[in-house]
């Protein structure tokens, strides 16, 4: 099956209230399912980074959330971030 998304595009322009609210709470609830596997996929110290403002910052998870980690950085400093900003060392 192909999909062409500027085809889903043009319809959700012309949808009306009830269907628009329909695609939008499955658009959300797919988003926080590949939130949820990605934060799954972590574990307590691991080494992650992410970049902040452009800046690498390196650390360690020090708690996994449903959505997010609390990230302990090389420079003593404590993140909540989305699991999908982070990547392993």
């Amino acid at each position: 099956m192909s999909i062409n998304v500027n085809d889903i595009v043009s319809e959700i322009w012309s949808m009306d209230d009830p269907n628009l609210e329909i695609v939008r709470d499955a658009v959300r609830g797919r988003q926080d399912q590949l939130i949820r596997q990605k934060t799954y996929s972590f574990r307590v110290n691991d080494r992650v980074y992410f970049l902040h403002n452009g800046t690498k910052m390196v650390g360690s998870i020090i708690k996994v959330n449903q959505k997010t980690c609390k990230v302990l950085t090389d420079d003593r400093g404590r993140w909540t971030v989305t699991s999908t900003l982070l990547k392993r060392c």
